[in-house]
């Protein structure tokens, strides 16, 4: 989905800047993240649970756009996503997660702590760089000094003010080494996947493999490296398991 600049100037609080317009669903957001859609649709909306016998709401932890279309959420949410995905997968809880978020929240005033160009973990903590230290954020800034992972957050490409541009979605296992050849830029085909340079979408890319033409055929009537192919033909099979 794609929104006009008219509709978009139509939008509750005149939301002007495309990464804070609501493009993608939360399905297919949770497609371009490789993670389960009921997932994703928890952290944006919340959802029920139980608790000593009673039933209990779980909040959101995403602060998606306060917009007329349900399930929709913008390109900063699908980055802010990106990040807790990575750091759930390196098992932080998020308990931790929450107190993280609300420290960062309030010492910070942003609604987007997730989106924060400090953010760092050890498997264990949510952390923010800060004057050559590393505040520990989880624990209501504690200074502390850990061996951080940044991974994750190489694949997030920011303007000069810090604000997160472009994605480069994993396509396969979240590792230091993985390619960074599919991109996801709000300014690109709506904030559709294209293979990172081009405006050629993945989707068209898989649509060509699907009807029997072979990999480095496609690459070279393209112009493009034979493993952005594969890379593009990878992440639309995942979307289509």
């Amino acid at each position: 989905m794609c929104y006009t600049n008219a509709a978009m100037k139509t939008m509750p609080g005149h939301i002007l800047d495309r990464n804070a317009v609501p493009i993608y669903t939360t399905a297919q957001a949770a497609r371009y993240l490789g993670m389960p859609a009921d997932t994703l649709r928890a952290w944006v909306a919340g959802r029920p649970y139980q608790s000593g016998g009673a039933e209990r709401w779980s909040q959101a932890v995403i602060t998606t756009p306060e917009t007329t279309w349900r399930e929709h959420i913008s390109f900063l949410n699908l980055t802010e996503a990106h990040v807790l995905s990575s750091l759930r997968r390196m098992h932080v809880s998020m308990a931790k997660i929450r107190k993280a978020m609300l420290y960062i929240k309030e010492h910070y005033q942003t609604e987007h702590p997730l989106l924060h160009d400090g953010l760092m973990t050890d498997g264990a903590h949510v952390f923010i760089e800060e004057l050559q230290h590393i505040i520990c954020a989880s624990e209501a800034g504690q200074l502390a000094l850990p061996e951080v992972m940044r991974c994750y957050l190489a694949r997030i490409k920011r303007d000069r003010h810090g604000v997160p541009r472009v994605l480069y979605p994993y396509t396969h296992a979240s590792t230091a080494g993985a390619p960074s050849l599919i991109a996801i830029n709000p300014d690109i085909l709506c904030g559709a996947p294209v293979i990172d340079g081009t405006r050629i979408s993945t989707a068209a890319v898989f649509e060509r493999f699907m009807a029997g033409e072979h990999p480095h055929a496609i690459a070279a009537d393209y112009g493009v490296a034979p493993d952005a192919v594969d890379e593009a033909i990878r992440i639309e099979s995942r979307h289509a398991a």
